[in-house]
């Protein structure tokens, strides 16, 4: 409830008319939402605010390689309110475990929390570089290793590629990040380089290692989409 309070403060200071989510566009093309046979994929809606800070600020639940510094429950707020969590210039999109394909999303099998497998956000780095940075991150110890964050990244790119007009994705992993650099060697990134000693975590300075996938090295959105239809038949 205290977020919601928040969030109708938020929205009395901006001048904003109600949010409409860019995949308004993708309802248009006939595509109900980016969805595999496991996994659901879309952006934030507002009567789940509560649910989604709980899970990307549960400090005990993140992996040893995620950033602690968490937004307040204010500027989560304020992000949403600014445009849905979903701009120009960064975004986040959930990912979900997707039992209900051919059935409504409803309060009932959807906002729970052990739904909620984990999140893809994008934001832009330096003004000069084409495209955006993605960062990934599951939710639950339980979900680790089962494969669900090669799937939704290669889903995610495809779709950035397919909505922006963007030529590159780059990922930027700290050394030793092993189950992050797998999921971005599986779905095709390369290797570019290693920055040193370029971010702090606690206590330490790491080294990060970057990586990329540019368009033309990406499966194209339809492409995806068409095989998994083939496979669930």
């Amino acid at each position: 409830m205290i977020l919601y309070q928040i969030l109708y403060k938020v929205r009395t200071n901006v001048h904003t008319q109600k949010y409409r989510s860019p995949f308004t566009k993708v309802l248009n093309m006939g595509v109900k939402m980016i969805h595999s046979k496991r996994l659901l994929m879309r952006t934030v809606k507002e009567e789940e605010l509560e649910t989604v800070y709980k899970c990307i600020s549960d400090v005990n639940a993140k992996g040893e390689y995620w950033h602690l510094n968490l937004p307040s429950s204010q500027a989560f707020m304020q992000e949403y309110a600014k445009d849905g969590c979903w701009g120009a210039d960064e975004g986040r999109m959930l990912i979900l475990k997707n039992p209900f394909i051919d059935q409504p999303e409803t309060e009932e099998n959807t906002f729970v929390e052990s739904n909620y497998i984990g999140e893809m956000i994008y934001f832009k780095g330096l003004d000069y570089q084409s495209g955006y940075e993605v960062g990934y991150e599951i939710f639950h110890q339980a979900d680790f290793g089962k494969g669900y964050m090669s799937e939704a990244l290669l889903l995610f790119c495809a779709f950035m590629f397919a909505s922006r007009s963007i030529n590159r994705i780059q990922v930027n992993l700290m050394h030793g990040n092993i189950g992050s650099k797998r999921v971005a060697e599986k779905c095709g990134f390369t290797y570019e380089g290693t920055m040193r000693k370029a971010t702090f975590h606690r206590g330490q300075y790491h080294d990060l290692d970057m990586y990329s996938l540019l368009r033309n090295e990406c499966p194209s959105l339809e492409v995806l989409l068409n095989t998994e239809k083939e496979n669930s038949k």
